[in-house]
């Protein structure tokens, strides 16, 4: 019995350290400091000992199985991740989910414990199917922090141009200036914004909906109709503008406190588990010796 209990608790040991590998740690307060100052990478999460052959051959088997989607690339590419290095970590994903397994049911077979076939190839199909999907998620994850990142922004951008315009400035030199106040991706993506606008002679309205569709975020695409429908009147727009920003904050908000409920009853199943693990390992000797005296 505790030749088991010791394969088991190695097996969990290797499975949590196999885990913690494959996914990243959080980082620190400086650098995440330093990647929202940043632009995104150009290529990021490349794993480690695979040459270019190596990820083009696992893009090109993706690419074939239409993976990744039209929507999961528009992620990719707004959060820095290359689709060869993204796919070669969802092969690798994969094959390792594969081999946890095995190895596991090699390890209790040196322990003298038979562990069906059909069970272990069932096992190995569900963790290489979880592994090869945890990239998705990731690259989600960053989309949308940038996403969020760019909310948050244009809520200062739209509250330092309405009161800009409020000042007396026109709309095209009050989301300008509101655009060269702050630093980060976002900015510069309203920088990029208000560059094509001068440069192609668009209302720069115009180019925040590009930059919406870009981004994939629509209250960007809500300022450019806002803007629109407002016509030439600054005042107008002014205060449409600085409505938009309170409604946008007031969002944000309320996005906040629901992320804060949930994360709280998130933490309760953690603890639940512990507690379960602690009641089974009291009550599984008597059940034992009861079990042995049949």
């Amino acid at each position: 019995m505790i030749t088991v209990m010791l394969c088991g608790a190695g097996i969990g040991i290797s499975s949590m350290l196999v885990w913690s590998g494959l996914r990243p740690l959080a980082p620190s307060l400086a650098e995440a400091q330093r990647r929202i100052a940043a632009k995104p990478a150009t290529v990021t999460d490349v794993p480690a000992g695979t040459g270019p052959r190596g990820r083009a051959t696992a893009a090109r088997w993706l690419s074939r199985l239409g993976l990744p989607n039209q929507a999961l690339r528009a992620d990719l590419a707004l959060a820095g991740i290359d689709v060869e290095a993204f796919a070669t970590r969802k092969v690798i994903n994969a094959i390792v989910g594969l081999l946890m397994p095995i190895a596991a049911q090699v390890a209790l077979a040196s322990a003298g414990m038979a562990v069906p076939a059909v069970a272990v190839l069932g096992v190995a199909v569900v963790f290489a199917t979880v592994f090869f999907l945890a990239p998705d998620s990731d690259a989600r994850r960053k989309a949308q922090d940038i996403r969020d990142q760019t909310r948050e922004a244009l809520d200062v951008l739209l509250s330092f141009a309405a009161t800009s315009m409020t000042a007396g400035d026109g709309v095209e030199s009050a989301l300008e200036g509101a655009a060269a106040i702050g630093d980060g991706a976002a900015f510069e993506y309203f920088r990029s914004a208000t560059a094509a606008a001068r440069t192609s002679r668009r209302p720069v309205w115009a180019c925040y909906a590009d930059l919406a569709k870009q981004l994939g975020v629509p209250e960007l695409s809500e300022l450019a109709a806002t803007v629109s429908l407002a016509g030439g009147q600054g005042a107008k727009i002014a205060e449409s503008l600085a409505a938009k920003s309170a409604s946008l904050r007031g969002r944000r908000t309320a996005e906040r406190a629901a992320a804060n409920i949930s994360a709280t009853e998130r933490t309760h199943m953690p603890v639940s588990v512990m507690m379960l693990g602690f009641l089974l390992v009291l009550v599984f000797p008597s059940l034992d010796r009861f079990l042995a005296g049949f």
